[in-house]
């Protein structure tokens, strides 16, 4: 144990190396080394096969439908027009399933790089977002 004046009582207990604290004063305990994940797919959207909309002034929504396998680790670089600017991207699937965004970043000015990671045993509609300021 050690002090801790934000503490109520002023001591918080010794955590094993095995816990780590949660923000909600949880522990998870982690019981198994990482896996390295290798993709099955690496795809580019581009701005020219998307569908797009307005979204408020000086902004652009793109959208793309594409097929996630089962248990299929997925590449998604969506590719905006080179004078614009990527602002933020998301996903959607049909039917709603466990799907896990393993990475999602800005790689550009207009380039846009999302791992996902269909947990579940069947196919599912990918639908890929990404917003734009124009």
């Amino acid at each position: 144990m050690y002090f801790n004046n934000n503490q109520v009582n002023g001591f918080i207990p010794s955590v094993p190396p095995a816990l780590v604290q949660m923000p909600n004063n949880h522990y998870v305990q982690y019981t198994s080394v990482p896996v390295r994940l290798t993709p099955n797919r690496d795809v580019e959207f581009n701005y020219q096969l998307a569908d797009s909309n307005e979204h408020g002034p000086g902004f652009k929504l793109y959208k793309w439908k594409f097929m996630l396998n089962r248990n299929e680790v997925l590449v998604c670089r969506l590719l905006a027009a080179p004078s614009e600017k990527v602002i933020s991207a998301g996903f959607d699937t049909g039917p709603l399933a466990p799907v896990n965004a393993i990475s999602n970043y800005p790689r550009s000015n207009n380039y846009w790089i999302t791992v996902l990671q269909n947990t579940s045993p069947e196919r599912l509609d990918l639908f890929l977002y990404l917003i734009v300021k124009v």
